[in-house]
């Protein structure tokens, strides 16, 4: 089973909208990152800055100390029980270092593997890509694009949160909507 880390695991946004409104003196609120994930567009810079930026937040020690989503490390330490479970990431791999430094800190020794796919990559696999090859009964995604992309290659996900970005119509079958990991706890013990 994969599984994604931002929104699903960890609840990202909210200390990158604090971190980013205390350096920069914004007045930034989560909605305002869940609605696009162009940062470009979001902070008013250019790609470069914008790059620059989120990479000044990835090197900080509050990157690593970003608090659990409720309930996922319960729910994930039992469901190592009945799956071999992998994070599909699509968080630069310049980064890994922070994401396997958070894992270990709050989950150790649950996760298989971990996959960067690298979002800002264009010749990147998608998740779907990699959940098939991989040979994945189940994915938890956050993201309507990553959730059908999962579906379309065959392998069943549960799109997770009741986040502003992943309430619009689903085009595609196969997946199964859990607002918090007591109901994709349920849904993946039936």
């Amino acid at each position: 089973m994969t599984v994604d880390v931002d929104e699903v695991m960890r609840q990202f946004v909210n200390r990158l909208v604090d971190w980013h409104n205390e350096l920069y003196k914004t007045d930034y609120v989560p909605g305002d990152y869940l609605t696009t994930y162009s940062l470009p567009d979001l902070w008013r810079c250019d790609a470069e800055e914008a790059n620059r930026r989120i990479t000044l937040y990835y090197e900080t020690d509050d990157a690593c100390n970003v608090e659990p989503v409720p309930g996922a490390i319960e729910a994930l330490i039992q469901l190592q029980d009945h799956y071999d479970l992998v994070v599909v990431t699509s968080t630069d791999w310049k980064f890994d270092a922070t994401i396997i430094r958070w894992l270990d800190h709050y989950i150790p020794n649950v996760f298989k593997q971990v996959i960067f796919t690298g979002f800002w990559e264009k010749s990147r696999l998608t998740k779907g890509d990699v959940a098939k090859k991989l040979g994945a009964v189940w994915a938890i995604d956050d993201m309507v694009s990553n959730a059908e992309d999962y579906a379309v290659h065959g392998v069943p996900v549960i799109m997770f949160g009741d986040y502003f970005w992943n309430r619009r119509p689903l085009t595609v079958d196969g997946i199964q909507k859990a607002s918090n990991w007591q109901e994709a706890y349920a849904i993946l013990i039936k």
